[in-house]
């Protein structure tokens, strides 16, 4: 098993079990949670090295949760998933630091090429 852990985070249950399923698969720990607080709460109790987020949750989404992130976590990278692209939005991740912005519906090879490619900079970073 790779030692990587990864926080994913949407308020979709099966989107959420879905990613958490295929990162385990590829063997990566994942946790799986449904807020950003509840996200940056785990932050704080646990290593995580990698945060896959949704941007459209209710409360905190999931650019304000990257910025949060950020200030507590700066070592942890974002990667952000989103059903609604627009360049806006991915302008602003991109200011933001995170790593690779994915649009849904996507494939499981899509997935753990972005999630293997932050994670390879993050340990040269390391």
């Amino acid at each position: 098993m790779k030692k990587e852990r990864i926080l994913v985070v949407d308020d979709e249950a099966m989107v959420r079990e879905m990613i958490r399923d295929m990162l385990e698969a590829e063997g990566y720990r994942a946790i799986a949670v449904d807020s950003g607080k509840n996200a940056l709460k785990i932050a704080r109790e646990e290593a995580i090295d990698l945060l896959l987020a949704d941007i459209r949750m209710p409360e905190m989404n999931g650019l304000q949760l990257v910025e949060e992130l950020r200030r507590e976590s700066p070592e942890v990278v974002p990667i952000l998933i989103t059903g609604y692209a627009s360049v806006a939005t991915a302008r602003q991740a991109i200011q933001q630091g995170v790593y690779d912005y994915i649009v849904k519906p996507f494939d499981r090879a899509e997935l753990t090429t972005s999630v293997e490619g932050a994670l390879a900079r993050k340990r040269l970073a390391d």
